[in-house]
């Protein structure tokens, strides 16, 4: 009896049919691995496009924090200086007032008057909240409101830029003033007032990326300088801003128009991932 091996054909065959198995593995792995990445790419997409939205609602809800709404409303028309929705605001750009910094105190001298363009130093309950902000000598171009009651019931504000900060005190120049509580180019409250840092916030899309930036100086409430943007999210193909005034779409190309808004609806699209949400301006709602 005689041993035969494999002969050349037989290997040949097994060889092709072993690297036969092995391509058809290989893709198999090729496609799971490929189907794990996509599905990861996705799911970090829509935790990112969730984030980013979550921000974005967060500042539409606050916009308007710290500006003096209520006093506003016995203004027989709107002011540039307590519109929520800033100017240059579009379908690509956000530009809104917000009080992120939460910097809000009490003015404890009663009666005070406020002249505009007169520098006044005011007495405060803590000042340090602003001075760790601004520092004691702040840049110029910060502005805080100051708002409250006077005689006869009435309710004014004035907006003044900061000057300097001292120990309890706060020294500024009222540049804008309400009509109420007002004779003249003077207001005067009798009560104690609320005194509150401006604060102003841009969100835009540029280079895929949503940015976002505050306001540095606000001396032209028209045309604000914006510092350094910061990076929110990458990878995104559009991002819509719309406006309402109580559910009807309005443009916002005039003051009227911007003081009117009541919600902003976003449109956003990360790495394939949509998200559409209409957030209200929760501190509009007394207007």
């Amino acid at each position: 009896m005689v041993n035969r091996g494999f002969s050349l054909v037989e290997l040949l065959l097994a060889l092709t049919i072993t690297i036969g198995i092995g391509m058809v593995g290989f893709q198999l792995f090729r496609q799971n691995e490929r189907g794990f990445h996509i599905q990861n790419v996705n799911s970090e997409s829509q935790q990112n496009a969730r984030s980013v939205a979550y921000r974005i609602a967060e500042e539409i809800r606050k916009a308007g924090q710290g500006t003096p709404v209520y006093a506003s409303t016995f203004d027989s028309s709107p002011a540039e200086a307590v519109a929520f929705i800033l100017d240059g605001s579009n379908s690509t750009h956000l530009r809104m007032r917000a009080g992120l910094s939460n910097i809000e105190t009490a003015v404890v001298a009663v009666p005070a008057d406020y002249t505009l363009d007169a520098i006044s130093s005011i007495a405060v309950a803590d000042s340090s909240l602003f001075s760790t902000t601004l520092s004691t000598t702040p840049p110029p171009g910060r502005f805080a409101y100051v708002w409250g009651s006077g005689d006869d019931a009435c309710w004014g504000w004035i907006r003044g830029e900061i000057l300097a900060i001292g120990a309890g005190t706060l020294t500024l120049t009222p540049r804008q003033a309400g009509e109420g509580c007002r004779t003249a180019n003077t207001v005067r409250f009798t009560f104690k007032q609320t005194v509150a840092l401006e604060e102003a916030v841009s969100v835009f899309l540029s280079a895929g990326s949503i940015w976002h930036t505050s306001a540095t100086d606000m001396t032209n409430a028209n045309g604000p300088s914006w510092g350094p943007s910061a990076e929110l999210a990458r990878n995104v193909t559009d991002l819509t801003f719309r406006y309402f005034a109580k559910d009807t779409p309005i443009p916002v190309d005039t003051l009227d128009r911007r003081a009117s808004v009541t919600q902003i609806e976003v449109d956003l699209k990360l790495g394939g991932f949509a998200l559409s949400f209409r957030s209200d301006l929760r501190n509009s709602g007394i207007r």
